[in-house]
């Protein structure tokens, strides 16, 4: 009897059937307490509580402007005092001069910041028109006497017999535009809204500033003043098809100015063709600048011992300094004063949302377009995102008169911020060892 047989496949075994595991990842609900809820002020995180509560006080611009002031001054005098002295040696007299001079300066400015930040915000909108701008402009005109002197190719400095130093009078037109354009809108002079009232109120007195920079070959200077006036126009709420029109004719303007100069041309060309710039003549001062820049790498390589600065990089203590900055301290110490400038900006836009006054809002507009711009278009030239334009870094690069001018604006400021309400009460009540010895006296004299 035959018997069947059962074949096995053992080229494939069956294999033995698994139980899949089914399973589910449990919901977890998360029900919002009561207490985080955001229309309920007592649940707020405490940082955020104590975050808003100290940007909220009316002080809180005022000190913070203070703040960032000191601490630019402060680096920029550390900064002076390593690359001046190589001038001073350089130029045969004494060194210790590259650092009583800078001192010296900074304490005339700060001085003069003090007393215009107590006068009332008031006096310069009496005397702006007929005082402050006709003078300013008498100075840079000044600078077409005998008394002018030039540098570089520019000619935007007088000299003031005497004392043996110079000034540029370009520096403190700034103040006076600022002042102008604050005092012809805050008054109700200049419509926004009247093409005749800007052409007569702001766009006159922007020609005779053009006339008289450029008429000295100083356009880096220029820009700051374009740089103001398209500030405040914005925020004194100009229509944007008349400002981008202003825009387009002064970037043509801006073109023709390039090509009208040899040495401006030059300058446009060795930024667009770096690898074909002259290394001994428009291209030198971006290439030591990078050189700079790459040798502090991330710490530097020390306090006063740059090696740019002994005359291998030119203007290294004005216009460079932050190259010379940046070989010393490193990468941390130019993104300091980054952050110092970008807190400064993010003051003055809260100023300029918040602000109760438009003369504040006004003020706070036209120093963001001078001196946060200034910072970037000196900065951006170091780091070769910019063509070489001749600017200094505010408050950091060496020069008098540049930073004379902006504590002078900075003064101006905060007297404007002092008359915001509750902040000349706050300045009044602050604790006695922040507040100077005449208010001192005067609570004690009061019986307070």
């Amino acid at each position: 009897m035959a018997t069947r047989t059962k074949t096995v496949d053992h080229k494939h075994p069956r294999e033995p059937k698994t139980k899949k595991f089914r399973g589910r990842i449990p919901r977890i609900e998360v029900k919002r307490a009561e207490s985080f809820r955001s229309d309920n002020p007592e649940g707020k995180r405490k940082l955020l509580n104590l975050w808003r509560s100290v940007t909220h006080t009316p002080l809180f611009n005022y000190q913070m402007l203070w703040f960032l002031i000191i601490a630019l001054a402060v680096i920029g005098l550390m900064m002076q005092f390593s690359a001046s002295v190589i001038l001073e040696l350089s130029a045969g007299t004494n060194p210790y001069w590259g650092v009583a001079r800078p001192l010296l300066i900074m304490a005339v400015g700060f001085a003069a910041m003090v007393f215009i930040s107590r006068l009332p915000a008031d006096i310069f909108e009496k005397i702006a028109l007929p005082v402050i701008f006709p003078l300013a402009i008498a100075a840079q005109l000044a600078v077409f006497t005998s008394l002018g002197r030039g540098q570089g190719g520019n000619r935007n400095w007088v000299y003031i017999p005497g004392i043996n130093q110079v000034l540029q009078p370009s520096e403190f037109l700034k103040v006076a535009f600022i002042l102008l354009l604050v005092t012809v809108f805050a008054t109700g002079r200049c419509r926004i809204d009247s093409l005749g009232d800007l052409c007569k109120w702001v766009g006159l007195p922007f020609i005779i500033i053009v006339a008289t920079v450029m008429a000295g070959h100083d356009m880096g200077t220029l820009l700051i003043f374009v740089s103001i006036l398209l500030c405040v126009l914005l925020i004194a709420g100009i229509s944007l098809r008349w400002l981008g029109i202003g825009i387009g004719l002064l970037s043509l303007a801006a073109v023709g100015a390039v090509l009208s100069s040899a040495s401006r041309r030059a300058r446009v060309l060795s930024f667009l063709h770096p690898s074909q710039a002259n290394p001994t003549g428009s291209g030198l001062q971006p290439l030591r600048a990078k050189w700079g820049l790459g040798t502090g790498g991330l710490t530097g390589v020390g306090p006063g011992a740059s090696r740019q600065k002994w005359n291998y990089l030119p203007e290294a203590h004005t216009d460079f300094i932050y190259a010379i900055l940046g070989e010393e301290f490193g990468l941390f110490g130019t993104l300091l004063v980054l952050v110092i400038f970008g807190l400064l900006a993010w003051v003055l836009c809260r100023l300029i949302i918040n602000a109760t006054h438009q003369t504040t809002r006004l003020c706070a507009a036209g120093t963001l377009g001078w001196l946060v711009v200034q910072a970037l278009m000196n900065i951006m030239v170091v780091i070769g995102f910019l063509p070489v334009v001749g600017v200094p870094l505010p408050l950091v690069s060496s020069g008098g008169s540049t930073a004379l001018a902006t504590l002078i604006q900075m003064g101006v400021l905060l007297s404007y911020l002092r008359a915001e309400p509750g902040v000349a009460a706050a300045v009044a009540h602050r604790p006695k060892y922040l507040r100077t010895s005449r208010a001192v006296r005067l609570e004690k004299r009061d019986g307070k």
